[in-house]
């Protein structure tokens, strides 16, 4: 009997030290999660219980979702979903303002929209989704590479996107007809045909072959910089101070220091573009709406990312760049349970499908699908068969432009700036280099 007892109190003891281990070591495990064990202590959640689902969003309007919210509403008539869409001029506050009340327990959604870069920071506060709503072998076949890379942690899935985006070339179709070219497919090219179609007068740039070269009046610079970096194996803070990046660096200034294609002093790239001042720009498909909302009548073509010449081949490399729905952490199990349960039903493509529709009747198209399921059903899409161009490529970057990283931007930002000022480029990668592992030290806090 007293053998039996010890037995039991050392099985016990185990226990409650591998509970004590997960809880606190780390946000993405818990003991449903141990196999054998794990059914013991997983919670009993009731699916039918009544929830209330808070949900914060951005960049789509309440009309865009309001009819799949009614239609899951009428399927599931214990659960009310209260969405807001969230507008902030400067993304790094909305991230900024969100972690901050998760850190200080204070009222959140039950269900938020992050940048998939801010994924590090945020996981102690994310609930990944319970293993029959998401197994990551099922989210890594139905997703591109980049986000099941971002997403599937520790063999737990812990977000989900509603959309897809990279970057992309736009090009003035009227500008090309005139002077009978075509869309470059490399570097070389581009450099070529942005010098070739820059008109001046008394030594002015009338009309720029490509908004590229500098920082602060360049719309995606910092992309831009990432797409170069990602076809040539750039890892940083790793790599800052290398020739390689030195090279980037001298490559994409010199089209305003030797080229002369593109002036500090235009208006911002969009802006420029949308009057007809400018042949070629880079941007993600939502700025291709801002342009197409400026200016309906201009004709505008859209190509994938110019590539590098390699041995014999091209690089074949994409800069991916999306948001992703998260759960809180800090949520009612019941409302956890049902906020999954409900992602779950709307990253369905039955429900993508119909928010890109509800979204194309109030501007030009929806946002991109995430899903490799439903990437051909936007090829004859005038505009956005080009951002999905080796969708499975690419590495997304903590410097995406308007991602709420505003302290990563700014360090390209201040290297850019300083070469265009006449600063040695060797000299502001190795600062740059530091401020970046300084960056990285704090994040890690």
């Amino acid at each position: 009997m007293l053998k039996k007892l010890l037995v039991f109190l050392i099985i016990v003891l185990v226990l409650v030290g591998i509970g004590y281990f997960v809880f606190t070591k780390s946000s993405l495990l818990n003991l449903s999660s141990l196999p054998v064990v794990g059914r013991y202590f997983s919670p009993k959640v009731d699916n039918n219980a009544p929830a209330n689902i808070t949900y914060w969003s951005l960049f789509e309007p309440y009309e865009v979702y309001d009819p799949l919210f009614v239609k899951y509403q009428n399927q599931n008539p214990n659960v009310k979903i209260s969405y807001e869409e969230k507008v902030f001029s400067d993304l790094s506050v909305y991230k900024d303002s969100l972690l901050a009340k998760l850190k200080n327990g204070e009222e959140t959604p039950d269900i938020m929209r992050i940048h998939a870069t801010w994924i590090p920071e945020f996981a102690p506060y994310i609930e990944p989704a319970p293993a029959g709503v998401y197994s990551p072998t099922k989210f890594e076949d139905d997703y591109f590479i980049p986000a099941s890379k971002a997403l599937v942690i520790k063999n737990r899935v812990v977000g989900v996107p509603l959309m897809y985006d990279s970057l992309a070339l736009f090009y003035n179709k009227e500008i090309f007809d005139n002077e009978n070219v075509s869309p470059p497919s490399t570097w070389s090219d581009f450099a070529t045909l942005a010098g070739s179609l820059t008109k001046t007068s008394n030594n002015q740039i009338i009309v720029s072959g490509a908004a590229v070269g500098s920082a602060d009046n360049v719309a995606h610079f910092s992309d831009i910089l990432g797409v170069l970096m990602n076809q040539s194996n750039i890892e940083l803070p790793r790599d800052m101070d290398s020739e390689a990046m030195q090279d980037i660096i001298l490559f994409y200034t010199n089209f305003v220091k030797q080229q002369k294609v593109w002036d500090r002093g235009f208006a911002y790239s969009p802006l420029s573009f949308a009057q007809g001042n400018v042949a070629m720009m880079f941007g993600p498909s939502w700025e291709l709406l801002n342009i197409i909302e400026s200016n309906p009548d201009l004709k505008i073509g859209v190509v994938s990312v110019p590539q590098v010449v390699g041995k014999g081949s091209l690089t074949a490399d994409s800069y991916p760049n999306f948001w992703v729905e998260v759960v809180n952490a800090n949520s009612s199990s019941t409302n956890k349970a049902a906020s999954w349960k409900f992602l779950k039903w709307f990253s369905d493509d039955e429900q993508l499908l119909q928010a890109f529709d509800e979204a194309s009747k109030v501007r030009a198209y929806g946002e991109p699908f995430p899903k490799v399921s439903l990437q051909q059903k936007l090829v004859s899409n005038p505009y956005l068969g080009p951002f999905y161009t080796n969708a499975d490529t690419g590495e997304m970057r903590v410097s995406t432009d308007l991602s709420g990283n505003n302290a990563y931007i700014d360090v390209l930002r201040t290297v850019v700036e300083g070469v265009l000022d006449g600063g040695d480029v060797k000299d502001l990668l190795q600062t740059a280099k530091k401020d970046w592992e300084r960056l990285d030290s704090l994040k890690a806090k």
